[in-house]
């Protein structure tokens, strides 16, 4: 068994450590209950820093380390990914230098085999899914470093990867950023393709692990989960049935918005003219059949011709999310990155290739062009509604007034409530979203007998900057302004320091504390009469949503609570941390139980009790992801039946 002082041995080493968490999914058939161990490409994979070792249990199984959480009962297994120092140690490699002697037709090719046929890259995999094609000794000289590596951290060929899917974007950023003419193949085959290897190694090192630790509090583990997994492993934690629903349903609802009124035509024939289509069907039909195009055949290229018999795929929009085989994006860090973030990737998943083929190098960039990429196509648009720029109109009027408040509808519709804010016949009214707001009054409100249910909505953007740079301070610092309370605004880049005004969970601490006081305008009911406040924070976006948010956001209500006086803790539920897209995905299960069944549930479940607190929350569970992994959606079909649609319009 390895003990703590061994573990922070392997730290010390440079090399990346992903940590997978081991988890138990219950599957509804009688009285089955079948245990897996999720794959890293499923699972919440972060960086492991050494000073958590004496926070968790550590097992040995073989040549396997096991982080055991003793709170949870959570299992975290170790997953190594190798950088170029790994094997070469003291030496680093000049990504650019060595990028300039391959032809970029050849790069290209070569991130989408990779990205298409070999998934996590492991070591293990390498007898069925060789990476290597020539017996060559600088060939044979890397297999021996490997072999050394993973005796030294005595591990197995299958918890080590060599790249990973971020590696993958990130050489491809690499790529474009050299100007093409630069390019020459100048390497043999059998030595260019270990210089390819070097260079996954080397991009592993330099792009995909950096990031900084925090100051403030160094030993806050959710707030060090967070930033990895929403910063470092974004492509690799995705449930791809439920993003493609999640996006088709977004979009679908917005364009469903923004046509229903003629006030919105500006903003509808904005969009039109961006894509120089007719209807919005043109542009959601087309980015629809590219992801369904994604998912069941992986990353590939596509030929009008033999891939779109049916004349679905409009060549506008193809031609308006495809950047050139050719293109250069600038990177440079003095100049400026073009593409900080992914940005232009995002906008355009597609590679045009010379002889016409467009490329789906990712799949999860192509499913978030459909809704997320929107956003940012009418943002540069300068548009207004009324005395809203387009930023507050998206975020103020079609996120927080209708995309979640439709969504609330559903979850109640046929419910009996004592009292429900606003009203659900108010909510189907067209011009519900101009109505004009009370000061202090919640997004959602209502009362099921003597349980009083709280909502606060925010449809926030966190900067590609932030994401980028990794740095865990700044990232907490920026939710705690947009999610708890607002200390001070960007002017530029400039923080301006603002008067604090409650946000999110501060504003639902408010409103528990203005119903204590029975001075809450939306609900006359007498404190004495409820039983219990569930406070919930609705987000739009499942990319901020991940699992420790949960943790960290308690904390930030636990304090705020510990500074109010005059209201009964004992009644202050913990605070649920949910998306828009559960509301869609199982509103027909909180219509038939009522959300209390789920929170309760759920809090049970994950709540723990501390020295210097009420509570805290899991870091390692989200009430998303366990409504996933415990219940059943009936909107599983919900993209295939869409897709039939489309199909025979």
């Amino acid at each position: 068994m390895r003990n703590h002082s061994q573990l922070r041995k392997i730290k010390n080493r440079r090399h990346q450590i992903l940590l997978a968490v081991k988890g138990v999914k219950k599957r509804k058939h009688k009285n089955l209950v079948s245990l897996r161990t999720i794959d890293i490409d499923d699972s919440s994979s972060i960086p492991y820093l050494r000073k958590y070792a004496n926070t968790r249990a550590v097992y040995n199984t073989g040549r396997e380390v096991r982080i055991l959480d003793p709170q949870t009962s959570q299992e975290i297994c170790l997953q190594l990914l190798m950088e170029y120092s790994s094997l070469f140690p003291g030496r680093t490699l000049n990504i650019k230098e060595e990028i300039l002697h391959f032809s970029r037709e050849m790069l290209i090719k070569m991130v989408l085999v990779l990205g298409r046929n070999y998934g996590m890259c492991k070591i293990s995999d390498m007898k069925d899914k060789p990476f290597f094609s020539y017996l060559s000794r600088p060939y044979e000289k890397r297999m021996e470093q490997i072999e050394k590596y993973i005796v030294r951290n005595n591990t197995s060929p299958e918890k080590v990867s060599y790249a990973s899917h971020r590696t993958f974007l990130e050489f491809l950023k690499l790529v474009f950023g050299i100007n093409p003419e630069l390019c020459k193949a100048k390497y043999e085959d059998y030595i260019a393709e270990v210089k390819l290897f070097d260079l996954l190694l080397a991009i592993n090192e330099q792009k995909v692990t950096c990031y900084k630790a925090s100051e403030k509090q160094p030993h806050n583990f959710a707030r060090t989960m967070y930033v990895n997994l929403y910063a470092t492993n974004e492509f690799t934690n995705s449930n791809t049935t439920l993003d493609i629903s999640e996006q088709m349903y977004y979009a679908r609802t917005f364009f469903e918005f923004i046509t229903s009124r003629c006030e919105y035509a500006d903003i509808y024939n904005a969009f039109l003219e961006h894509f120089q289509i007719e209807k919005w069907e043109e542009y959601y039909c087309t980015v629809v059949m590219l992801s369904v195009m994604v998912c069941k055949n992986g990353e590939g290229t596509i030929n009008l011709e033999r891939h779109d018999p049916d004349y679905l795929l409009n060549k506008n929009v193809l031609q308006k999310i495809s950047i050139e085989e050719d293109s250069y994006i600038e990177i440079d860090d003095e100049l400026g990155d073009e593409n900080r973030d992914f940005v232009i990737f995002r906008s355009c998943p597609l590679i045009k290739q010379k002889n016409g083929d467009y490329m789906l190098y990712n799949k999860q960039l192509v499913i978030g062009r459909l809704y997320n990429s929107i956003y940012f196509d009418l943002l540069r648009c300068n548009l207004r509604y009324k005395d809203k720029n387009f930023n507050q109109f998206y975020k103020e009027i079609f996120v927080e007034k209708y995309l979640f408040d439709h969504a609330m509808v559903e979850c109640l519709r046929d419910r009996k409530n004592d009292v429900c804010f606003p009203s659900l016949e108010n909510v189907s009214k067209k011009d519900f979203v101009d109505q004009k707001e009370e000061m202090n009054q919640p997004d959602f409100y209502f009362r099921e007998a003597n349980n009083a249910f709280i909502f606060e909505c925010k449809a926030i953007k966190l900067s590609g900057n932030l994401k980028a740079n990794a740095n865990v301070d700044d990232i907490i610092d920026e939710l705690e302004n947009k999610l708890w309370i607002k200390r001070w605004k960007k002017d530029g880049a400039t923080k301006r320091s603002v008067k604090p005004k409650a946000e999110g969970v501060g504003q639902l601490v408010n409103h528990i504390e203005r119903l204590e006081n029975n001075d809450f305008l939306w609900d006359n009911v007498s404190s004495n009469k409820i039983a219990y406040y569930y406070p919930v924070l609705v987000l739009e976006s499942s990319e901020i949503v991940r699992t420790p948010l949960s943790a960290i956001t308690n904390e930030w209500y636990q304090k705020q609570l510990n500074d109010v006086r005059n209201v009964d803790k004992s009644k202050c539920k913990p605070l649920i941390v949910m998306t828009i897209k559960t509301l869609f995905l199982y509103d027909h299960l909180f219509r038939e139980n009522g959300f209390k069944h789920f929170f309760d549930k759920f809090i049970t479940e994950h709540k723990r009790k501390t020295k210097d607190s009420l509570f805290a929350m899991s870091e390692f569970n989200d009430f998303d992801n366990w409504m996933r992994t415990n219940f059943e959606s009936n909107k599983k079909t919900y993209y295939m039946d869409t897709v039939e649609i489309l199909r025979k319009k």
